[in-house]
């Protein structure tokens, strides 16, 4: 139990000294990089409705799900 305690401790202190560092060192976000993850989010919306119009015509049939 001891250890357990003393290995969270630790890793909370890590943690309280470390963010700084990593804020401090973040990129600066480009137009390629928002374009990029608009473009992912269109991937997954795709993606998403396309399983969800597939899961309709299995469940229902192709007369209630004709998109």
């Amino acid at each position: 139990m001891k250890f357990t305690t003393a290995a969270a401790t630790a890793a909370l202190a890590s943690l309280s000294v470390a963010a700084p560092t990593a804020l401090t060192k973040r990129a600066a976000i480009t137009d390629a990089d928002v374009l990029n993850y608009a473009l992912t989010l269109e991937h997954l919306e795709a993606t998403f409705y396309a399983q969800a119009l597939q899961n309709c015509r299995s469940r229902m049939g192709k007369v209630w799900c004709s998109y």
